[in-house]
């Protein structure tokens, strides 16, 4: 190969930015290409007779293994290059720099490495990891560079040795990939943890889109695009205090404990759309919570938003309710985000002493007048029929704001079907009552009698007042 045949870094648009990401990555896969045809030049791993016979392990002749046993100590491309290779390379990295000063900042892999944090040599490994996962030409490339026929992704060393810079040591740029920060949170960790460079599928949806991929456990709340499921009608105070705690300098963690479907996550979603912000919500209910941390701290990272963490609480062996454990507040609150604000949403009150400046913001139960503005709120324009009122609804069930939003969009939803907008009693109680079956299931297994009245022995008055009394409670 003789490098008239590789691309090259166009200097025809030196005045002009890049249109999109894409035109970016195309001067930076030039810059790649050349960079690999210089370390192929230079043969740094193969010998003199090195070819795809030798790639199977199988044969060796004796020059390859002259070559191999002579090798000096590893050094970086920079210290192999000739002045006028080493000259190309610096124009063409500085005309890729100079037409990106002129683009627009809000290209996914540019924010990558702003939020991140990420130095040159950072930057290059992310950009041979993308060029891996975007273009399968890399994957014969690296087999051949890296001497393995099966090894189609980039190595570690072989990264170090491509951007290693001029006169630092290898051994130190290899010990960056066991560290834990922002820079490795990148790579998928059981290939980094094998020596191989693939960029988890999360970051490559990133850098795609520019958008965090939503999963079941990890979800992004955008404040200036989207909005809360309803109406703040209760808890203004609570609202008040977070608006303050928002704005205040430093970090803080916030704990916002009540009872399930009380608000919790509502309220964050409510600040958020109050300041433009952006949240990434956790669900750490269920295994690995502390391998999601870090996943969500990622999310948070990439996206500049703030991270709110639910389901904190843990239950005991007979299922009583206990406070998060300090292991998973410390992975919580230790690990780097890109915000000062971190929530923590649970159950109980948590005692366990945080590092940073915290705030206690308690959630109660509603109040009666609470519950009829809200059951007033989410009927909004549907009508309950003569004799209904929202001020019996708010006596008769003491429902959560969750519990009303639902059993209010059930009813409404089904009285839709009948083309009318007045929700009759009958249905409403219906509706209602399956809010109350649904949080009974959540607290005791129910139980299938094994008699009815027929086997009551009683005189029939006695047995109809039974009757009636169950009626009643019913």
């Amino acid at each position: 190969m003789e490098r008239e045949e590789v691309r090259e870094v166009s200097f025809d648009q030196l005045e002009k930015g890049y249109a999109t990401q894409w035109e970016w990555m195309e001067d930076l896969f030039a810059w790649l290409d050349l960079r690999l045809y210089f370390y192929y030049k230079h043969h740094q791993w193969l010998g003199p007779d090195s070819d795809l016979r030798n790639m199977l392990g199988v044969v060796v002749s004796r020059e390859e293994f002259e070559h191999k046993l002579a090798k000096s100590a590893q050094r970086g491309l920079e210290a192999m290059l000739e002045d006028e290779d080493g000259e190309l390379l610096a124009d063409s990295a500085g005309l890729i720099e100079l037409r990106l000063s002129l683009s627009s900042p809000d290209f996914p892999l540019r924010l990558l490495f702003e939020r991140c944090a990420l130095d040159s040599f950072e930057q290059s490994c992310v950009i041979l990891a993308f060029a891996a996962a975007l273009d399968r030409k890399y994957e014969k490339l690296f087999a051949y560079l890296q001497d393995d026929i099966t090894q189609k992704l980039p190595t570690v060393p072989l990264a170090v040795q491509l951007f290693l810079p001029f006169g630092e040591r290898v051994e130190d740029y290899l010990t960056r990939f066991s560290r834990e920060d922002a820079f490795t949170a990148l790579f998928d960790p059981e290939r980094l943890a094998a020596g191989s460079l693939a960029l988890k599928q999360s970051v490559l949806g990133f850098l795609s889109t520019g958008a965090w991929p939503d999963s079941e456990r990890i979800r992004l709340f955008d404040g200036q695009r989207q909005r809360p499921a309803g109406p703040m009608v209760i808890a203004q105070d609570v609202a008040e205090k977070l608006d303050r705690v928002f704005e205040q300098d430093g970090p803080w963690a916030v704990c916002l404990y009540g009872e399930p479907g009380i608000g919790r996550r509502f309220q964050v979603e409510h600040l958020m759309a109050r300041k433009g912000a952006r949240c990434v919500f956790a669900d750490l209910e269920g295994e690995q919570a502390e391998a999601l941390v870090k996943e969500a701290n990622l999310a948070a990272r990439l996206t500049d938003a703030c991270l709110c963490c639910c389901h904190l609480d843990r239950k005991d062996a007979d299922g009583n309710l206990l406070p998060p454990p300090g292991q998973l507040l410390n992975a919580i609150l230790e690990s780097e985000g890109s915000r000062d604000r971190v929530f923590l949403l649970s159950q109980l009150p948590i005692r366990a002493k945080i590092r940073r400046l915290n705030v206690d913001l308690r959630l109660p139960p509603t109040t009666e007048d609470e519950r009829m503005a809200l059951f007033r709120a989410f009927l909004g324009e549907h009508r309950l029929e003569e004799g209904l009122s929202a001020e019996e609804l708010a006596a008769k069930f003491r429902f959560t704001p969750l519990q009303i939003q639902l059993a209010c969009d059930q009813a409404k939803g089904l009285v839709r079907l009948d083309g009318s907008s007045v929700i009759s009693a009958k249905l409403m109680h219906q509706c209602c009552y399956r809010q109350v079956v649904h949080k009974l299931g959540d607290l005791a297994n129910p139980v299938r009698p094994a008699y009815g009245w027929d086997d009551v022995v009683l005189p029939e008055s006695q047995k109809q007042l039974l009757q009636h009394a169950c009626s009643h409670i019913k």
